[in-house]
């Protein structure tokens, strides 16, 4: 085992059916007091890297639950999921999820820690995410209106201390967390280059437009489509996977979910029906903010566009193809950052 890995046991245990019954017929009473035992478990791998270097797996429990409601036995059905990192990163990321499921961010639940493989379990949302609206080119004006108004009331959430979250930094492990560009595998190396000067001219940018300044929000680092979960029966606007959470500037979840949202729905509409889409999430957001948006605002939302551009770039370079994806995000990024004025 790595010495930086917390977890004491692999976390390929976390994908084993014996261990992960045994788990839940330990823990679940204390979520669930008439639960008995676990029936019929289903585990799907969502995200799976295990080695040396450090372990990382997030997965889907799928299983009925059999519990006494008065004198009978019945059966529910019950989705939990578990997110767990060598690092032990997802202890914190537990109590972010019961501070955002107080403050009705997210119905999501944080339910317990399992110190061995350092893993969060959490029943999660039954629905769909915006981005499977969007493939199916529904009409989603009222979800867009549902998504600004439900972050503008993240942004407005007090910060507790006791969760101790850090800033964002426009530094290359932000960009770059897995190492990506020093894997000798990937070959693109004009598009590295390209991504190192762009990251370069980025900082400086981070210092002119003064975002160290207006870092006092609660942002949730990652917004974007495959991020916003609709209930399947209330369709309640539903927020998820709070993994890169910061204290940062309001304007990185906008930009994020503005390049996120064209990025993905190239495809399936129009760009005036993109830009119409993009105009309600901003109208909504900043109604429900109470501010006017100016040109300050609006460079940093042009910024932080920049910025995620930059890294979908990074993350697509591991991918089959990866040349016409990236050289379109860093055109992307160097648009966004030339609109800045």
């Amino acid at each position: 085992m790595h010495p930086k890995n917390k977890n004491s046991i692999p976390l390929e245990n976390l994908l084993d059916e014996k261990y992960i019954t045994k788990l839940f017929n330990a823990n679940l009473k204390k979520n669930y007091p008439e639960f008995i035992r676990i029936d019929k478990l289903q585990i799907l791998i969502i995200k799976e890297r295990l080695g040396d270097d450090f372990e990382h797996v997030v997965a889907n429990y799928s299983f009925l639950m059999a519990r006494v409601i008065g004198k009978e036995k019945k059966y529910l059905r019950l989705n939990i999921f578990c997110s767990a990192h060598s690092d032990g990163s997802r202890k914190k990321i537990m109590e972010i999820l019961k501070f955002v499921n107080r403050n009705n961010i997210s119905s999501q639940k944080a339910l317990f820690y399992d110190n061995k493989t350092q893993a969060m379990f959490y029943e999660g949302v039954r629905g769909q995410n915006l981005y499977y609206y969007i493939q199916h080119q529904a009409d989603i004006k009222r979800y867009v209106k549902e998504v600004a108004i439900k972050l503008a009331s993240l942004h407005k959430l007090k910060i507790d201390p006791k969760l101790k979250i850090s800033k964002f930094r426009s530094s290359l492990w932000s960009l770059d967390p897995s190492n990506v560009l020093g894997d000798k595998e990937i070959k693109l190396e004009n598009c590295k280059i390209e991504i190192i000067k762009l990251l370069n001219y980025i900082k400086v940018e981070f210092k002119k437009l003064k975002i160290e300044d207006n870092q006092k929000f609660f942002i949730h680092g990652d917004f974007h489509p495959e991020n916003i979960i609709i209930e399947e029966d209330t369709k309640i606007i539903n927020i998820i996977d709070f993994t890169d959470v910061r204290v940062s500037d309001f304007a990185q979840d906008i930009g994020s979910f503005l390049q996120q949202f064209r990025f993905m729905s190239l495809r399936f509409y129009p760009d005036r029906k993109i830009e119409y889409y993009q105009n309600i999430f901003l109208k909504n957001y900043f109604k429900n903010r109470n501010i006017e948006m100016n040109q300050d605002i609006e460079n940093r939302m042009l910024f932080f566009q920049a910025w995620l551009s930059l890294r979908s770039a990074v993350f697509f370079l591991r991918s089959q193809n990866a040349e016409v994806k990236v050289n379109f995000l860093i055109q992307q990024s160097k648009e966004f950052l030339d609109q800045i004025k």
